[in-house]
């Protein structure tokens, strides 16, 4: 694979409270506009506004693997640990990171006495059921990982967060068209037209942009098939871990 023009690491500071974020990236516009990878930073600066945040670029370097070495070194454990840290996963490649204590607990590792809800019980007893009646679980499993494979990003929406803009239509009867682009294009569109399925929010929508409802985009870029479901796993509920 032919190497970007940039593969630097960078730190974004939150001018308000003082949080930071250490990260990396590679393209080949570097005015892209890239602001990393973490959801909490992403809600900040929705809140503040992008001017009340800086960006400083550490270090470029000439392939993408000396920069996630590079990053490796930056986003140490007491980096994840900081309370004033956007950071929830020691640098490097996607899946081959240590998760902070924070972000143990909101997935539920170290959860061994946590109680069993009811819903989740339910979904136990099925799950015992499909194995009990040797239903197509493997076709399953692989059809999963080829959609995974496809996909290109996880779409965030009011509705829920999704692996692709077809899961995204499966799930919540919005066309996949609709979907994307309310993701893609949050800035420029504003809902001026009646919508079913917005009003299931009982929220204002109307003269509103996508972004102000939760609507946005996290690309997939060139990542592999186990780096795609290491970040499902982290922002998609629910998400069902194929085997690989």
């Amino acid at each position: 694979m032919k190497e970007k023009q940039w593969n630097f690491t960078y730190k974004i500071t939150n001018l308000i409270n003082g949080k930071y974020y250490y990260g990396c990236h590679s393209t080949n516009n570097i005015y892209d506009g890239y602001m990393g990878g973490n959801r909490e930073l992403w809600g900040d600066i929705e809140k503040y506004g992008h001017k009340e945040f800086s960006i400083d670029l550490i270090e470029n370097y000439k392939t993408s693997e000396e920069k996630y070495n590079a990053e490796t070194k930056l986003v140490t454990l007491s980096v994840i640990n900081d309370e004033l840290s956007y950071n929830n996963v020691t640098g490097g490649k996607f899946g081959t990171g240590k998760l902070s204590n924070k972000m143990k607990e909101k997935i539920g590792i170290n959860s061994s006495n946590r109680k069993v809800s009811k819903d989740t019980r339910l979904k136990m007893s099925v799950s015992q059921k499909i194995n009990k009646t040797g239903l197509n679980k493997k076709n399953y499993n692989g059809m999963l990982i080829n959609s995974i494979h496809k996909s290109k990003g996880i779409y965030f929406t009011p509705f829920g967060n999704f692996y692709s803009s077809y899961d995204a239509e499966n799930k919540t009867s919005i066309s996949r068209k609709t979907i994307e682009s309310y993701c893609k294009n949050r800035n420029e569109i504003k809902f001026k037209f009646r919508s079913s399925k917005l009003e299931q929010l009982k929220i204002d929508y109307k003269n509103k942009a996508p972004k102000e409802l939760g609507f946005s985009y996290l690309s997939f870029d060139d990542l592999n098939i186990k780096d795609k479901i290491v970040l499902c796993k982290i922002y998609i509920k629910d998400f069902n871990t194929p085997r690989l």
